[in-house]
């Protein structure tokens, strides 16, 4: 399963994928507008989708659990910043509150993944391969044409081979023909 993550100032969004290495269907997308209430930077939208996402991707599972054989999770975002975020331990002083809320629970929602048997992996993905980026932008049906589908094919064909990128996103990647790096999110107990 995989799910692409995105966020501009108008828009947060998630798609959700269930994928082989020979197809790729979307599930579910979602979108959501941030608060007018504050200001609020790119990455910290960036944070709120990948919450989005997890949130969505958890919902999925839940309801798919039965009729589908999902080992793995693959969480994308083209924002290196809430990676960097998600890869370090949680600090409030550091991070800022909702920063660290943020990931309290996306650490919250893999460690209930992880206790059903899924790994999960968070991994950059370019913008321009990004299909939730679709969701952050203002298109019409002219100019949106299939992209959103076919811009997630290429991970599928090639995801066998995701488990051969690097663990971290500073890293380059090794072994692999996809320009995605791949970290690990650990959780304690």
């Amino acid at each position: 399963m995989f799910v692409s993550t995105a966020a501009s100032k108008i828009a947060m969004a998630a798609c959700v994928y269930i994928g082989s290495p020979s197809s790729t269907n979307l599930i579910i997308a979602k979108s959501k507008l941030p608060t007018l209430k504050a200001v609020t930077t790119i990455p910290k939208l960036e944070m709120n989708a990948l919450t989005l996402g997890a949130r969505l991707t958890h919902f999925t599972y839940s309801s798919l659990r039965a009729s589908s054989n999902v080992h793995q999770m693959l969480f994308f975002s083209d924002s290196e910043i809430a990676l960097g975020w998600i890869k370090a331990p949680p600090d409030r002083k550091a991070a800022g509150v909702l920063v660290a809320n943020r990931l309290e629970e996306i650490r919250r929602i893999v460690k209930d993944l992880h206790t059903q048997g899924l790994q999960c992996l968070f991994g950059h993905i370019p913008t321009a391969g990004n299909p939730a980026d679709f969701g952050t932008r203002v298109f019409d049906q002219a100019n949106c044409g299939g992209k959103v589908h076919n811009s997630f094919k290429e991970i599928s064909q090639e995801h066998q081979n995701i488990s051969e990128c690097s663990q971290s996103i500073h890293e380059s990647p090794v072994k692999t023909r996809i320009p995605y790096s791949i970290l690990w999110l650990h959780h304690s107990r």
